[in-house]
């Protein structure tokens, strides 16, 4: 559905601590920012709260000294590094494909 009042509206996706997920957001959604909240990484869109038509996002997460495989490397993109635990634990995120 077209938003005719052009209006943009800022969501936030909560990832798990696991190496490969996926989300959905609307169709043509614009990544802002990844940070930590509350001991998890979180990922934020600005979205077009009318658009029906979804995207699927792989993510691959990886902790730091975690292998890293070629694959990744050659046909993703880096989003960020986040640290959670105080710090303890370090976590280096990719949108895959």
């Amino acid at each position: 559905m077209k938003n005719e009042v052009d209006v943009k509206s800022v969501w936030k996706y909560p990832l798990g601590i696991n190496d490969e997920q996926t989300i959905e957001i609307p169709h043509g959604s614009e990544l802002l920012s990844l940070m930590e909240q509350k001991d998890e990484p979180v990922l934020y869109y600005l979205v077009d709260p009318l658009e029906t038509r979804k995207d699927t996002i792989h993510i691959s997460m990886r902790g730091t000294g975690q292998l890293v495989g070629k694959e990744m490397t050659s046909s993703s993109i880096f989003l960020g590094t986040v640290n959670t635990h105080r710090g303890r634990l370090v976590w280096h995120i990719w949108k895959r494909g």
